[in-house]
């Protein structure tokens, strides 16, 4: 249950000593797919970058601690741990309620750390670019993949030439440039920097695992291009993942030379994965359905309940549901693309997924 909006002064338990303006809620932490749960923790819709710094000296000065909230799509527990009790001394900061806007510069794109992927790859869409790899989902926010290193590592078909700006792997790969809340020694508090690309200092932030807390990225795009996207489900993991000396055309070396840009999904207790090969084809071919819009895996975009439950069990560690599920799921898939034509389909990369 959501608490909803009160004055932390006319709580008996409300953090302490607050600063001047700041007025958190109660409300219920709740993952994407319910795997992890917490009481009904303390959280703010902390506004801009200089009041995260500010709550961060607060929490520092008075014993607690604060934790970047965003969409909760995510099954680790690097915000809140499974049944964190309500007297923790936490605070979530949503950063995506005002910290969520972003301006292109160039062929970059700067960001703030609470905006969607949805609503960046949009942006940048309208603008004639997009980015080589992403994540499939679009309700996660910039700073929330660049956390994980989300997703994947897009590299070059053999002999791509690359475009101009174009640049290859994850989210992660693509920043010029961040700012974070760090710790500055010689004044005892913390405060913002921007790092560069260059700085050495930058690695830990690329991939933060949620022990840091951006508030702004630069991110490189790329000229926007047409993609044809084909799936398989036939393809056994022996001949996925044969050694060098025995890989043939199924295998994952080949394809990744013929196409570059490869994604699997091998779902637990099955033996045949789902093969996503994404390959740069500036005309449509013929047998392929073309598609502007996202989301054209709807099966597997938008789960319905109870899967994402289900698969939250599964990875909360109720091994027993496995062997079925897995079986289930790429049942569903296999037929699912056929029934859909998502077998085949060609677009431009105009959103957060066509995936």
């Amino acid at each position: 249950m959501l608490v909803g909006y009160q004055s932390a002064a006319h709580a008996a338990d409300a953090p302490p000593s607050l600063p001047q303006g700041i007025r958190p809620y109660r409300e219920l932490y709740k993952n994407w797919d319910g795997a992890i749960v917490a009481a009904e923790l303390w959280s703010y819709d902390v506004r801009n970058a200089q009041e995260v710094v500010t709550l961060a000296n607060w929490a520092h000065a008075n014993g607690w601690t604060i934790r970047a909230r965003g969409y909760r799509h995510g099954w680790s527990p690097l915000t809140v741990a499974e049944g964190t009790p309500a007297t923790a001394k936490v605070l979530l900061l949503n950063t995506t309620k005002h910290m969520d806007s972003c301006y292109m510069h160039g062929t970059t794109v700067v960001a703030q750390a609470g905006i969607s992927m949805n609503s960046l790859v949009r942006h940048i869409a309208d603008r004639k670019h997009g980015f080589t790899n992403m994540p499939a989902p679009g309700d996660v926010t910039v700073a929330g993949v660049l956390a994980v290193n989300g997703h994947g590592t897009a590299l070059p078909a053999r002999g791509e030439k690359r475009q101009q700006c174009a640049t290859y792997g994850s989210l992660s790969n693509t920043v010029h440039a961040l700012t974070a809340v760090v710790w500055d020694e010689a004044s005892g508090k913390y405060t913002l920097k921007t790092f560069q690309r260059t700085d050495p200092e930058i690695g830990p932030f690329l991939t933060s695992m949620g022990r840091a807390f951006l508030t702004e990225v630069q991110l490189q795009t790329n000229p926007m291009e047409h993609y044809r996207c084909r799936t398989w489900t036939h393809i056994s993991v022996r001949d996925l993942f044969a050694a060098p000396e025995k890989a043939g055309y199924w295998s994952l070396s080949s394809m990744i030379d013929r196409v570059g840009r490869v994604g699997l999904i091998w779902y637990t207790f099955t033996d045949k994965p789902w093969i996503q090969q994404w390959e740069v084809a500036r005309r449509r071919p013929l047998v392929s359905r073309p598609t502007i819009t996202p989301y054209n895996f709807p099966f597997a975009d938008r789960l319905p309940s109870p899967v994402p439950e289900l698969l939250g069990q599964v990875v909360a560690g109720n091994q027993h549901i496995a062997p079925a599920f897995g079986k289930a799921v790429y049942a569903t898939t296999a037929t699912s693309l056929t029934t859909t034509l998502a077998r085949d389909m060609w677009a431009r990369p105009t959103t957060s997924s066509t995936s």
